[in-house]
């Protein structure tokens, strides 16, 4: 019942993450107890070949960056603000010294914080970062994740793009086995996708009351009091992502002026900002950078307003970002990468719990 160890073999049976099939018997001089088996239970962990495809994938992205001359740094993990989206749930925590007391969040993001950089003269920046979002798990989200985000200062959406599909083509060269569904990235705008599958001609100026109307003719519920965005990611999840999952690794561009974020609005008047799918997932989101310190105060102070209509605890907007962007931050391109989403396109995972030891369980 107790845990030994037969040196000559241990390489073999630990690589293989048990008996090998072709190690049919054992021959020692000598064994050693090395610790008592008590029970069989097994504490659930990761698998050995996992975990080496993991560390190899970050290795590789790391030698992209390398590649391309970007730096890579490390931003706060205690910070005044998550990030402004309304929709989302921070974890908060409280920091203590002394007699003090300073209420402070876990990133949702680092983007205000790599942006500040941008300020300061940082032209190509990356941070891998241990994100925090709460209220969220599921196959594709975990409350805690690791966010790829990469900056280019006096540069634009386009290039950003670029970046991105080097990044795959430099996986795909260096990448041991072969990987399903690859292809050049493709490209499609949120009209196109609304003219062609929902035969909808959606414009920077449609109204919800068209997307309530839309609703109803495709049989999809929705609540009297859903705005224009509410309405637009019902039709999105219900008819739109299933169409995108068909299309192998695409860039969905030009978004809703309401759904730019902190992107810029674009001559056409749609949202300057793309997303990344593949495999019914969507991995990244990228902006050509708002740096309009007053339109982005505008769009902090209408998202903190619509944070406490939700019933979301309100946040106090991160005053030093926005001195940051007074003092001048040049048009830039950026980009939020899921690295556990895109590890499971990857190695064909269906749960990202499966890319990582120990995910978060909840336990009702």
């Amino acid at each position: 019942g107790d845990l030994v160890l037969v040196q000559s073999n241990w390489e073999q049976v630990r690589l293989t993450g048990g008996m090998s099939p072709d190690l049919s018997y054992i021959v020692a001089d000598q064994i050693q107890v090395l610790a008592p088996n008590l029970a069989p239970v097994r504490v659930e962990s990761w698998e050995y070949k996992r975990g080496r495809q993991w560390d190899f994938f970050l290795q590789t992205i790391r030698k992209c960056f390398q590649f391309l001359e970007f730096t890579e740094v490390r931003t706060p993990l205690l910070v005044v603000n998550p990030g402004m989206e309304s929709h989302l749930v921070p974890f908060v925590t409280e920091f203590q010294f002394g007699s003090g007391r300073k209420i402070q969040y876990l990133p949702t993001s680092p983007e205000l914080h790599l942006k500040k950089l941008l300020s300061e003269g940082w032209t190509r920046v990356f941070e891998f970062k241990e994100c925090f979002r709460n209220n969220e798990l599921g196959e594709h989200h975990q409350p805690n994740f690791l966010m790829l985000e990469w900056y280019r200062g006096f540069s634009n959406l386009e290039h950003i793009a670029k970046d991105l599909q080097g990044l795959l083509n430099y996986l795909k060269l260096k990448w041991p086995d072969q990987i399903r569904g690859f292809s050049p990235l493709q490209r499609t705008t949120v009209r196109e996708l609304f003219k062609k599958h929902l035969n909808f001609d959606l414009q920077p100026n449609t109204t919800v009351d068209e997307l309530k109307n839309l609703s109803i003719e495709y049989g999809i519920e929705y609540l009297k009091e859903d705005d224009f965005d509410d309405i637009f990611h019902r039709l999105w999840m219900e008819k739109l992502e299933l169409e995108l999952k068909r299309m192998g690794p695409v860039l969905v561009f030009d978004y809703p002026p309401s759904q730019a974020a902190l992107a810029r609005i674009g001559e056409t008047g749609w949202a300057s900002r793309f997303e990344f799918y593949w495999k019914g997932l969507e991995i990244a989101n990228a902006f050509d950078e708002l740096n309009d310190p007053k339109e982005q105060m505008k769009r902090f102070e209408e998202e903190r307003s619509k944070r406490v209509s939700l019933g979301n605890m309100d946040l106090e907007i991160d005053q030093e970002f926005i001195k940051a962007l007074s003092a001048g931050m040049p048009p830039s391109g950026g980009i939020a990468l899921g690295v556990e989403r895109l590890f499971m396109a990857l190695v064909d995972l269906n749960e990202i719990g499966k890319s990582t030891a120990f995910p978060f369980k909840f336990n009702s």
